[in-house]
């Protein structure tokens, strides 16, 4: 997943399944998107951008467990990607992943996001700091 947690705060713990995520602080915001699936609707994640300024922005995902490793982060954060450059017309995104999770590291590297930078020990998270790494995509293809 990518964060979209910023600081070193400790924000509201992951939930691993979207009825446990908690939605209270996000209505009418207008940078969450959810992630559903083409035949029935059934929500099976969600998407967003923040920190937008100067052209730039960073953008969030989580799908839940149960829809893992079958293309749909992919399919989302591709989709995200188009519409933030070509509808928001920002000219950089940025990603970042908690070290380690190569799936999520996958999924940006398939959408034609570049390795960016680390920082260590940048996010706390279920109380243990954690190292982010970002990725960045420029322009869209």
């Amino acid at each position: 997943m990518g964060s979209s947690f910023t600081g070193k705060e400790n924000a509201n713990p992951y939930a691993e399944t979207l009825e446990e995520f908690d939605f209270s602080s996000y209505p009418g915001r207008q940078d969450l998107f959810a992630i559903r699936l083409k035949k029935t609707g059934h929500l099976i994640g969600i998407i967003n951008y923040f920190d937008e300024k100067d052209g730039s922005c960073e953008i969030g995902y989580g799908i839940g467990s149960g829809y893992w490793n079958r293309g749909y982060a992919t399919e989302a954060v591709h989709w995200f990607l188009e519409y933030l450059f070509r509808e928001k017309g920002l000219k950089t995104v940025y990603a970042s992943f908690f070290t380690g999770n190569d799936a999520s590291r996958r999924v940006m590297e398939k959408c034609g996001m570049q390795y960016s930078h680390f920082v260590e020990k940048e996010l706390v998270y279920q109380d243990v700091p954690r190292d982010l790494t970002y990725y960045v995509i420029h322009d869209w293809r």
